[in-house]
């Protein structure tokens, strides 16, 4: 049996098959729900309680959460930073990329 995972928002976490539907269930986190049947989780989101097109592809270039960068001098303490900040270092990436491209020719 196939099944996906999704949060509150209808956006799919995790999908898998299983012969234990049971056991699935029963490792579900807070504010985690069940569906059955085969879900792509970058073009699919649940809306309803049923697996829906979505609307906007679902970008995982940025996350909803914040993402985790471990320090090198202090690897025990995550820095947590915003959607915005990883966005502004991805659009630095982007130019320093660019930059490279330019001086190679």
């Amino acid at each position: 049996m196939y099944y996906y995972i999704y949060d509150e928002t209808g956006r799919i976490k995790r999908t898998g098959s299983t012969a234990n539907k049971k056991r699935v269930q029963q490792n579900l986190k807070a504010g985690e729900f069940f569906g059955v049947g085969k879900a792509n989780d970058s073009k699919q989101m649940v809306v309803d309680g049923k697996l829906v097109s979505a609307q906007v592809p679902l970008c995982k270039r940025i996350p909803d959460e914040p993402i985790t960068v471990v320090d090198t001098q202090t690897e025990d303490q995550p820095a947590h930073i915003t959607r915005e900040q990883w966005q502004s270092i991805l659009e630095r990436l982007d130019k320093l990329e660019k930059n490279n491209v330019k001086n190679k020719n």
